[in-house]
């Protein structure tokens, strides 16, 4: 036998046998470590959108009280109120050259006999600074024309000298405003016209609803609802009151009635 081939044999023989002790070293299986990677966390956003007011700002639950009367004021005795179904109730009753005044049966009258005479019955309160004067006036008698007038009277001066500011419709549909001082008249309407047309008084022997403020120097006059007259003066501070009427027909009589006078605070 040919001892190189013998050789070779031999030599593949243990290269065989050496595989079958040990094998060949096995690939070692990569480890491969799979690493999440942590998010980040979310930009925070606000959980809540600015709070916004749910009611508006409280507001006074009352108005400022202003005063109701004027500095220095005197309201003693207010509110008077009068049906005139008591004759002693406080009003001037008597008769006089000029005419008379008095109680009827619930209401006061004021009858006139002479020509161009304010004739006025005075209630007996007195020293009132500030008021607010309503009565219902009508003409009960007088001229076929309605030449007449009537009204009341505020700061009332008390002293014989008449005085005080005089509120005055006629039965045809005017009216004037006049404070009487120094033994006259004089008008404080604008203009030159001591009576001015007044659409909203009731002509004849219809009654009439007159309202009168005397508030400081602040005078008003309404009929019917409509303020005919809204003006200032100062020349009387206080007084009383007075329901008048006055004729202006010659020969002429004429006979006023008020009823539901009351008078308050402004």
């Amino acid at each position: 036998m040919n001892k190189s081939i013998l050789v070779a044999a031999i030599i593949l023989a243990l290269a065989v046998m050496a595989c079958g002790f040990g094998g060949a070293a096995p690939t070692p299986t990569p480890i491969i470590e799979i690493v999440t990677a942590t998010p980040l966390p979310p930009t925070v956003q606000p959980t809540q959108q600015v709070v916004q007011p749910t009611q508006p700002p409280v507001q006074p639950t009352q108005p400022v009280v202003q005063p109701t009367q004027s500095s220095g004021s005197s309201s003693s005795g207010l509110p008077f109120s009068d049906d005139f179904t008591n004759p002693n109730s406080g009003w001037e009753a008597g008769t006089y050259a000029d005419g008379s005044v008095g109680y009827g049966n619930g209401y006061y009258f004021v009858n006139v006999t002479t020509k161009n005479s304010d004739l006025y019955g005075a209630a007996t309160l007195d020293g009132i600074s500030d008021s607010v004067l309503s009565v219902d006036a009508a003409q009960f008698t007088g001229p076929s024309d309605n030449n007449t007038a009537y009204g009341a009277i505020c700061r009332l001066q008390n002293d014989s000298t008449n005085d005080g500011y005089y509120f005055r419709i006629t039965g045809d549909g005017q009216f004037s405003v006049v404070k009487y001082a120094n033994n006259s008249f004089t008008s404080l309407l604008p203009g030159t016209d001591e009576w001015q047309d007044a659409p909203s008084v009731n002509l004849g022997n219809v009654s009439n609803h007159i309202v009168i403020t005397c508030n400081g120097t602040h005078l008003t006059f309404t009929v019917n609802g409509t303020t005919l007259f809204d003006g200032t003066d100062n020349t009387f501070s206080s007084g009383g009151f007075g329901l008048l009427g006055v004729v202006f027909e010659d020969n002429a009589t004429a006979e006023f009635h008020f009823t539901s006078f009351q008078a308050k605070a402004p």
